[in-house]
């Protein structure tokens, strides 16, 4: 058996219903015994356009005979049945579903990216998911699921701890905005910037070799130029489209180095105190060519790492 988690998500029409109706037919895709689900959640759209209407927010655990990708699938499939159409990254959407989990495997591919890049440093997955999940193992960074939520909680609160953000780039006009991005965020959320690096251009392919140099390089120059107190690190890598659903493969080099699919296992390779310190702390690909778009991101980053969520019941409670 394979375990699986997934996450649900919508803030259009009935939103809660919605996602309940999506929990019925996960139930009928992997059997009643087969599926947990968490409490539901709501919290604020992050990083979209503005106006829009609270998420509703929920996790399910499910055990399985099945792969990550039929998984996947099965998931995609609900999603058409329940009317889901994508057109922009962080639109309104009537229902999402995404893939945040699989057993301990990573995955990256045009379609399919697990663990999910961005469940880190997002709230409102790591909330529900740690009811349902609390000690599966995130395989990027090594941490269990509540571990990444209890990391997160720390940032809000009666006495917040400010998140400190590391930024790395291949132009420099690209760490000047995420700069005064950082900045800027400071007047309605506890943000600190920690620390900036120009890195070279990474090669469209490198061999194992060369990434795992490029690793050692990064987390040794990480290290004597951070503190402790770090709790994201950003990259902005290139592409030709920012707002393209699929960006991330622009990036490619960049989740090797960060250990983000399975061409580099962590668990196979001694790792320096250096690199353990880089592995916990979450990455975030940042799409680049465009400092604003990048500076949106990072500021939408740093929103769901401290974002109020509110609990509303279990996830077939009547509303």
């Amino acid at each position: 058996m394979t375990q699986s988690l997934i996450s649900f998500g919508a803030n259009l029409g009935n939103s809660r219903q919605l996602i309940q109706l999506a929990g019925k037919q996960v139930i009928e895709s992997f059997g009643r015994h087969n599926v947990v689900f968490s409490r539901m959640y709501r919290a604020p759209a992050v990083g979209g356009p503005t106006g829009q209407a609270d998420f509703y927010n929920a996790v399910a655990a499910i055990e399985s005979k099945l792969s990550a990708f039929d998984v996947w699938q099965a998931v995609q499939t609900i999603e058409q049945n329940l009317g889901r159409q994508r057109r922009t990254r962080w639109e309104a959407r009537r229902i999402d579903l995404d893939v945040l989990l699989h057993d301990r495997e990573r995955h990256w591919t045009p379609k399919l990216k697990i663990p999910h890049p961005r469940m880190c440093i997002r709230t409102f997955v790591l909330e529900p998911a740690s009811e349902v999940a609390a000690s599966w193992i995130e395989p990027v960074t090594g941490m269990t699921v509540e571990q990444l939520r209890d990391d997160l909680r720390s940032l809000s609160g009666a006495n917040p701890r400010p998140p400190c953000v590391f930024v790395m780039a291949e132009q420099q006009s690209i760490l000047d905005a995420l700069e005064m991005a950082i900045n800027a965020k400071s007047g309605s959320t506890p943000i600190q910037f920690m620390e900036r690096l120009l890195v070279p251009k990474a090669p469209r392919v490198a061999s194992l070799q060369m990434v795992l140099e490029m690793r050692q390089g990064i987390a040794k120059r990480f290290s004597s130029l951070t503190n402790k107190s770090t709790r994201l690190i950003a990259f902005a890598g290139r592409t030709p489209d920012p707002s393209a659903v699929h960006w991330e493969d622009y990036g490619r080099i960049w989740a090797e180095l960060f250990g983000m699919n399975q061409r580099l296992n962590f668990e196979e390779i001694p790792l320096s105190s250096d690199e353990q310190r880089f592995r916990r702390i979450p990455k975030y690909l940042l799409s680049a060519d465009d400092p604003a778009w990048a500076a949106h991101e990072l500021k939408a980053a740093i929103t769901a790492m401290t974002c109020p969520i509110y609990p509303c019941g279990d996830f077939f409670d009547a509303e």
